[in-house]
């Protein structure tokens, strides 16, 4: 007597919510570099999904018009909707059931932003269905300490994630940052739903291969000129640098510095890009993503941004990156420095260039007015 066919295991889901749709796309692709799939059909299937776009918003518009509330969030959560014929959602759940030639699952890793998971019809009911079958088993969030810097500040789809472990309580939550304070454990925690005592995984803050140091300066325009020395020091030994500073205008400036001492011409619009190029928010999203293709494909040797060029960004051949202005947080401070000495075994240097104004605007940020503190008083600032 032949003994019974085991039934095939069910599929395993693994949703990731990550902040820029570009670290999405390139997490995806090299996750599928590393695990290639061949379905029941010998043809190969991804591993790893990304899910962008507006399409299925859970309100007319596209995913920057208006939020849901919680309530309404766990309302689509929990309904019964079904997947819109030949939605992306709709091909995704084809792939989720489909088999290997041994008889076992495809595991599926689906990259979404907080904006696609909180407005997105479809992929509510995707999720729906994937709980119900016993196939979704885990959420990961990455730069998970964005749920309170992001969400408090402008995108306040992060502060609705926590209708995820309302709903679907049964499911492992993973949060992964590289700067959680205890401070940020508690406050992730209480936004999330987290009721009871999470495991925490820490790490050291310390990267060997990074020298870290500041350069005090007497004023502005001298530590403009240290930074561009440096700068230019870097483009004429081919390295890879990366200065953060805290304005759009202040990125043009330093990027139009930089030219100048290097000897190239002045940027012209509607160009190419260059091995000195400047990157901010306000640049329109076509250009964004021809200055990151080209600073990852190092086209761009010599970049001057704000901190909207930070995350999801892993370059690794950034030999250097300088603080021409204060970072807005000690969070900001280790998440952009990190930006170097990524590589393996490559050694990277941070540098802050300060002067005493910086100091002061540190202080004040924090503690208000320096003359009327103890503190400025106690030097006799302002007098």
């Amino acid at each position: 007597m032949r003994p019974p066919t085991p039934k095939p295991a069910p599929p395993k889901l693994t949703l990731v919510v990550m902040p820029l749709v570009a670290l999405a796309w390139e997490q995806a692709d090299e996750l599928n570099s590393r695990i290639p799939y061949l379905a029941s059909d010998g043809l190969p299937r991804k591993v790893a999904h990304v899910l962008d776009g507006a399409s299925q918003s859970l309100f007319a518009g596209a995913e920057d018009g208006p939020e849901p509330s919680r309530e309404e969030l766990i309302r689509s959560l929990s309904g019964q909707a079904s997947l819109p014929r030949g939605s992306p959602e709709d091909h995704l759940l084809e792939r989720l059931q489909e088999t290997l030639p041994g008889g076992d699952a495809m595991s599926t890793v689906l990259f979404v932003s907080p904006e696609k998971l909180v407005r997105s019809r479809a992929l509510h009911a995707l999720l729906r269905i994937a709980y119900e079958e016993g196939w979704w088993r885990c959420v990961a969030i990455d730069e998970a300490h964005c749920v309170d810097e992001h969400g408090l500040e402008f995108r306040h789809d992060y502060r609705l994630l926590g209708a995820l472990t309302a709903v679907f309580p049964e499911l492992t939550y993973m949060l992964l940052t590289a700067t959680a304070s205890p401070v940020t454990v508690q406050s992730l925690c209480i936004t999330l739903g987290i009721e009871t005592d999470p495991v925490v995984v820490r790490g050291t803050t310390r990267r060997e291969q990074t020298a870290y140091s500041c350069i005090v300066c007497e004023d502005g325009p001298q530590k403009l000129r240290s930074v561009t020395f440096a700068v230019e020091a870097a483009h004429r030994g081919g390295k890879s640098t990366m200065v953060y500073t805290n304005s759009r205008r202040g990125t043009e400036r330093l990027a139009g510095s930089f030219r100048e001492v290097c000897g190239l011409p002045e940027a012209a619009p509607d160009r190419e890009p260059c091995i000195i190029e400047a990157y901010h928010a306000g640049m329109d999203r076509i250009r964004r993503r021809e200055l990151e293709a080209a600073w990852r494909d190092s086209v761009i040797r010599q970049l001057a941004a704000t901190s909207a060029m930070g995350m999801g960004m892993d370059k690794r051949d950034i030999d250097a990156v300088y603080h021409h202005m204060p970072p807005r947080s000690l969070t900001a401070l280790y998440q952009e420095a990190a930006r170097a000495g990524r590589g393996p075994g490559r050694r990277s240097i941070w540098r802050w260039y300060v002067t005493l104004n910086d100091i002061i605007e540190l202080f004040e940020r924090r503690h208000g007015d320096l003359a009327q503190s103890e503190v400025g008083q106690g030097y006799g600032y302002g007098l």
